[in-house]
């Protein structure tokens, strides 16, 4: 697989609210599975803290959140359809920020990103970017680690956790949604099926156990059947100790 190293124009503006580009909402998980079992959370120790609200300007001046973790002291991950537009020649968002630890009226401010480091090219399992600071953002948050040997469900295993920025749950509580204890149902081809809830704006959002393993990125639904999907951390896992080891 062909990586590409980009670097993003850096700006000190702060974000506005709300819009998302039509890729986005296209491409981003959007099936609640049965009951919504979402709820606002104001966890900011770790893991839930390296989570946080990712926003993007685009080339006519519109707004698109997503989801992004931190995955490093300098990087921190998310899709690539969230930084790059698919559907319009690859083209890359112009602003990128990030806001660690967002939660309901406390922000503890942003991070702008400098550069990007994604596949070259988009596929379901493609979908993950890293996203670099100049700041240590992860020193001061912490930082999830990529668990590659997920071996599928069981009684024993841990509780699965999800949380995220879906956009209409963002406008109608003011922070991230996290959910606890929903399933992975299968892996087959770099891509874990689940039962997790969200809406568009929960792209990038990590799938992880309580003591900061990180096994999946959420990425896009089955529009026709009751799951959504994540990236399994083994497509991303190399590119994440290859940039740390850059970004120490």
């Amino acid at each position: 697989m062909k990586v590409l190293a980009v670097a993003a124009l850096v700006a000190g503006v702060l974000l506005g609210c709300g819009q998302k580009s039509a890729q986005q909402s296209e491409l981003a998980g959007v099936q609640i599975i049965g009951k919504d079992d979402r709820v606002l959370t104001d966890r900011t120790d770790f893991p839930f803290g390296a989570v946080g609200m990712l926003r993007s300007q685009w080339s006519k001046g519109e707004w698109s959140m997503c989801t992004g973790v931190l995955v490093g002291k300098f990087i921190a991950l998310t899709n690539r359809h969230c930084v790059f537009d698919n559907q319009n020649k690859d083209a890359m968002a112009k602003l990128i920020q990030f806001y660690p630890a967002y939660r309901k009226e406390s922000a503890p401010g942003y991070s702008t990103v400098v550069s990007i480091i994604a596949p070259e090219t988009y596929a379901y399992r493609n979908d993950w970017a890293i996203i670099r600071f100049e700041e240590p953002v992860g020193e001061w948050f912490g930082f999830m680690t990529p668990d590659a040997n997920y071996q599928g469900t069981g009684t024993t295993r841990p509780l699965l956790y999800l949380l995220g920025f879906s956009g209409e749950f963002f406008m109608k509580y003011g922070g991230p949604h996290l959910e606890i204890g929903c399933n992975i149902i299968a892996e087959r081809y770099g891509i874990l099926s689940h039962d997790c809830d969200m809406r568009p704006g929960a792209s990038g959002s990590p799938l992880f156990y309580n003591d900061g393993r990180l096994l999946g990125l959420n990425s896009h639904e089955y529009r026709h059947i009751q799951k959504n999907n994540a990236v399994a951390a083994s497509e991303f896992v190399q590119a994440i100790a290859d940039a740390n080891a850059k970004y120490p």
